[in-house]
């Protein structure tokens, strides 16, 4: 998952692939990182703020991904995702994963995006934290400039 400022985008939906914002991320554990974080590895309630995060809340078609579309957090709705992103106790997060069997969330709740780390649970647990983080920072940044978001899965 990528996520990148969108200035625009919904205008000229085909310049999502020319990913010229200097501030975007790229998060590997989407799914497992909902899950942890709401309970549903994909959005149910579309006014969950950490859901919206990853996820966004509208969508734009375009022939120039290979998926035909991306998915936007609109500026109006990010103040209220750093908020939720901010909220989050990063010592009570880290407990959960350290906690959490992994295997388990392939098998019981199909959560693909940890799969091929399966036997690194080391490895997951650091990549959780660090993605964690790194929304945190990146949606306070985006907060600032008073943009949203674009979400491309690929």
């Amino acid at each position: 998952m990528l996520l990148d400022q969108h200035r625009g985008r919904t205008k000229n939906p085909a310049t999502i692939n020319q990913l010229d914002e200097p501030v975007f991320l790229f998060v590997n554990f989407q799914q497992t990182l909902c899950f942890l974080l709401t309970g549903e590895s994909y959005p149910g309630d579309e006014d969950n703020a950490l859901a919206i995060g990853l996820y966004g809340h509208d969508s734009v078609e375009t022939s120039t991904l290979e998926n035909g579309s991306f998915d936007l957090v609109r500026p109006e709705r990010v103040p209220e995702v750093a908020q939720a992103y901010g909220a989050v106790d990063l010592n009570a997060f880290k407990a959960k994963v350290s906690a959490t069997d992994f295997q388990e969330l392939v098998e019981e709740h199909e959560l693909y995006d940890i799969e091929s780390w399966l036997g690194d649970d080391a490895e997951i647990h650091s990549g959780l934290v660090r993605e964690l983080e790194q929304l945190r920072a990146f949606y306070a940044k985006v907060v600032l400039q008073k943009a949203g978001v674009a979400i491309y899965v690929s």
